[in-house]
């Protein structure tokens, strides 16, 4: 959008067919954020970290990456299809997440 009186904005629209007219999705930032935010909300590692964490809100929960794993299934019902190194790597890129949401996780080097 562009104008003397406004400042210039770069809007995602769409079209609503049954009502025929324009809706303002917003920007391009605040779509990527809304998209990474479900993606990390709809992700079953995070749903089941969030479960085992909530159901042992004293102590937490500890545990390997295999034990994570398992947890996902009986948890969530859905298999992991990640390695253990997927596993790491899925929660290391959504570590400040699950900070935000108040779990803190510290990683341990296994002995093998």
């Amino acid at each position: 959008m562009t104008g003397r009186d406004i400042q210039q904005n770069d809007l995602v629209i769409s079209f609503d067919k049954n009502e025929y007219s324009w809706l303002v999705e917003g920007t391009s930032e605040q779509l990527m954020a809304r998209s990474e935010r479900q993606d990390y909300e709809s992700n079953v590692i995070v749903q089941t970290i969030k479960e085992l964490v909530k159901s042992n809100p004293l102590t937490g929960w500890s545990g390997s990456a295999l034990d994570l794993m398992k947890a996902t299934y009986n948890i969530t019902g859905k298999q992991c299809t990640e390695s253990s190194s997927g596993v790491g790597k899925i929660i290391s890129k959504y570590s400040y997440k699950l900070y935000c949401d108040g779990i803190d996780h510290k990683a341990a080097k296994s002995n093998t």
